[in-house]
């Protein structure tokens, strides 16, 4: 059984606080995505933790 990575795409309002770069795979001949957020998103993400 193949078992498929998710796959995440920015949104209109993502990109808003992310970029999309592409780099070479470090394990096979591929390109892949990546997405760096911008310090930004902090001001919008709620790192409390609920117990």
């Amino acid at each position: 059984m193949q078992h498929r990575k998710n796959i995440w795409h920015l949104t209109k309002k993502g990109k808003l606080w992310g970029t999309v770069t592409r780099d070479k795979a470090r394990t096979q001949d591929k390109i892949v995505e990546h997405v760096p957020w911008l310090p930004d998103v902090l001001e919008v993400v709620d790192l409390s933790l609920e117990e």
